[in-house]
């Protein structure tokens, strides 16, 4: 009997231990906040080069951790969404615009194994309903757009004033006179503050900078028509980002977060094709939809003061299937061996390994879908960009792609990236 006693003493000890080594483990894991603008391309920051913008607080953050040049998204929303979401490039999962297969696997599901608590807000655009963002990896949201059409016609009402925004299954009424990015961005606050004494995940793909052009609240024109169009709101939208990203980063800070939480930025795909930015290279005209320079080049800072030196500029090349992944190492999380990862993860790069680098970088688009007679596929390396119809670019010198390169001399360089992209497209397409 002493013996059975003993026997139960000690297994609940074990027990007991396996779990405070678990709670451990968990409250060790870094947090993770990524922001990603809408419409936002690479020429919309001023340390990119814009004269047209003052984003002193993305400024800051990226003097304050790395800013990567060289980051690419898809031309357009759903496509990087579904990307960046899975690690996946399009030709594996991409079904239709504004939709999400339920069947793949996103970063908030992959966390949400590790033990983190997980969080979205902003612009959802991935269909499949009001439950959609708990089937998707999240906890809790609070977004717009999680209904696109019903029955014909156009159900998503407004993003910015009176918005029409959806929290954790229900409707959120009372919203007259109010902001959509703010409640939006007082959603991460709160989580954030919430959950500090466990590992988080905050994924904030900001409703920001997309169309309509229209004012802020911080605009003049806000309390006169807060519904008014012109392009020439975007200046306010761009610096009303700037400042949400700021209040983010000092939440992060005044809670004491800073040391163990990794601050990503980005932009989901190039700048609306009405706007054009004055820079340090000359006029630049938004190329959202296209898969030249601008369409595709967005922003990329990370910021972790206790992980990434400060100060930092990598011409790295990066597209948007290695977040995941880097997701992946910041959680200690063992790749997949049965889900294909198409994308690296730059966690080594971002804590100073210069000589982790990609040889190029891929892209296969259509918005609509799978459509090989329509698809752009292509793969660029640090000179030259090539598209599977055969034609080459020089994306430096020409980033609208107005001049295709042509000669013998360049057939060494096209059979090379060919090469590369098969050793993309080729194997595995099917998993």
């Amino acid at each position: 009997m002493i013996i059975k006693i003993l026997q139960a003493i000690m297994l609940v000890a074990v027990l007991l231990l396996a779990c405070s080594c678990t709670e451990k483990e968990s409250a060790d894991k870094p947090n993770i906040v990524f922001i990603m603008a809408d419409d936002l391309g690479y020429e919309g920051l001023s340390s990119n080069g814009s004269l047209s913008y003052s984003t002193p607080n993305l400024d800051q953050l990226a003097e304050d951790g790395m800013r990567l040049t060289h980051c690419y998204s898809q031309p357009v929303c759903t496509p990087s969404r579904v990307q960046i979401m899975t690690g996946r490039y399009n030709f594996r999962n991409y079904k239709q615009f504004g939709f999400l297969d339920l069947k793949e696997k996103t970063f908030g599901h992959y966390l949400q194994d590790a033990g983190y608590i997980t969080g979205i807000a902003g612009k959802w655009q991935l269909g499949n309903g009001i439950e959609a963002p708990f089937m998707e990896g999240f906890d809790e949201y609070c977004v717009w757009q999680v209904y696109n059409n019903v029955a014909g016609k156009d159900v998503r009402g407004s993003r910015y004033a009176d918005p029409k925004l959806y929290m954790n299954g229900k409707l959120i009424d009372g919203n007259k006179g109010l902001y959509g990015p703010d409640l939006c961005a007082e959603f991460v606050i709160d989580f954030i503050e919430k959950n500090q004494s466990r590992p988080f995940f905050v994924y904030y793909p900001m409703i920001l900078t997309h169309d309509p052009f229209v004012p802020t609240p911080n605009s003049d024109e806000w309390e006169e028509d807060p519904f008014k169009r012109d392009t020439s709101f975007f200046t306010d939208m761009v610096s009303y980002t700037d400042s949400i990203v700021g209040l983010i980063r000092n939440k992060i800070k005044d809670l004491g977060l800073e040391g163990n939480t990794y601050l990503f930025f980005t932009g989901d795909n190039g700048t609306s094709r009405s706007i054009y930015t004055q820079t340090d290279k000359g006029v630049v005209r938004g190329g959202k939809s296209l898969t030249h320079e601008y369409g595709i080049h967005v922003p990329f800072i990370a910021y972790a003061p206790d992980r990434i030196s400060s100060g930092q500029v990598s011409n790295a090349l990066v597209d948007f299937t290695d977040i995941l992944p880097t997701f992946l190492s910041i959680a200690g999380i063992d790749r997949p061996k049965k889900k294909v990862l198409d994308g690296y993860s730059l966690l080594s790069l971002l804590h100073g390994d210069v000589d982790m680098v990609r040889e190029f970088i891929y892209g296969y688009y259509w918005k609509r879908g799978r459509d090989p007679l329509n698809v752009k596929e292509y793969v660029r390396d640090y000179s030259y960009k090539y598209y599977r119809s055969g034609k080459l670019y020089d994306p430096e010198l020409d980033p609208e792609e107005r001049n295709e390169l042509l000669g013998p001399e360049y057939e060494p360089v096209m059979e090379k990236m060919k090469e590369m992209m098969n050793s993309v497209r080729l194997p595995d397409m099917k998993k």
